[in-house]
């Protein structure tokens, strides 16, 4: 049981996956508040990266619940895929990889409407 979801970084082809094991549900808006938050590291994988993990973990001192991983693990939603070369969010289907929206970070942090950003996604 749980609510799992990655948010992918992507930068030149590579991918890191940003685990959540509980919180798979909120993650469209936790992306939305950490974008907007870092908004002068779109352009910028590692930092984004960070940023985007610590507003998932916030708090959180747990050893469980999060992870950072080069490959996708445990996962019930679409992928949530951060593009820092082309500043587009895409959102990805599992397995196959096909792009049934994008955004440009601009429009995701500006235009979606948070807290049931997935229901917007999934339109």
């Amino acid at each position: 049981m749980g609510d799992r979801a990655n948010v992918v970084v992507q930068s030149r082809g590579k991918r890191v996956y940003l685990y959540t094991h509980w919180r798979g549900y909120d993650l469209p808006s936790i992306l939305q508040d950490a974008l907007k938050r870092g908004r002068s590291r779109w352009d910028d994988a590692p930092y984004l990266a960070r940023i985007i993990f610590q507003d998932m973990v916030g708090n959180n001192q747990e050893t469980t619940g999060f992870g950072i991983s080069a490959e996708l693990g445990d996962n019930e939603y679409s992928l949530l895929v951060c593009d820092t070369d082309s500043k587009l969010v895409k959102i990805e289907t599992e397995g196959t990889g096909a792009v049934t929206k994008t955004y440009t970070m601009r429009q995701y942090v500006e235009e979606l409407k948070a807290p049931v950003l997935w229901e917007h996604i999934a339109d």
